[in-house]
């Protein structure tokens, strides 16, 4: 592979990296909500509730990490959870109107926009750049990094995992 060809994917992971730190900054400054947490709230904006394996697949990512951002959220008053009412062992997640007048002042999220460009993408492009991420991810050797949501944990965790 030539030099400029690593130089322009290594520029577009630096694109990527800094629209997703400067996204989360301006949504933190404007409504100190993290980029994440935003993200989560436009999903549950559409819908009137779900569960948090439906959340989960909205957002493309695992329950795990989604129940994280779930519970700051919840905490801040932005979500209501409730036990469903059909089985006790199902909650539900809504917005509340906390949530909603956060969001209505708030930012679109680079998550959001990345989101919708990879689905207008051509499926065989997506599968592509999935294998060639990937590759990447595994023969640098961060394949044991656990993937969440962009820039919402704690950098030094992060750090300790890398080394």
């Amino acid at each position: 592979m030539a030099d400029t060809d690593l130089s322009e994917i290594l520029d577009a992971l630096r694109t990527l990296v800094h629209a997703l730190q400067a996204g989360s900054r301006s949504s933190e400054e404007r409504v100190g909500l993290t980029g994440a947490q935003l993200f989560v709230l436009e999903k549950l904006h559409a819908v009137d509730s779900m569960t948090v394996n439906e959340l989960a697949a909205a957002t493309h990512t695992r329950q795990s990490t989604v129940s994280v951002v779930v519970s700051k959220l919840v905490k801040k008053g932005m979500v209501l959870r409730v036990r469903s009412t059909e089985d006790a062992r199902i909650q539900k997640l809504s917005i509340t109107r906390r949530g909603k007048s956060k969001l209505e002042r708030a930012p679109e999220t680079v998550q959001d926009r990345l989101v919708q460009t990879l689905k207008k993408m051509p499926r065989m492009s997506r599968i592509k750049l999935a294998w060639g991420l990937e590759y990447l991810i595994v023969e640098s050797g961060l394949a044991g990094i656990k993937a969440e949501f962009f820039l919402e944990n704690n950098r030094k965790s992060d750090e300790r995992r890398i080394k």
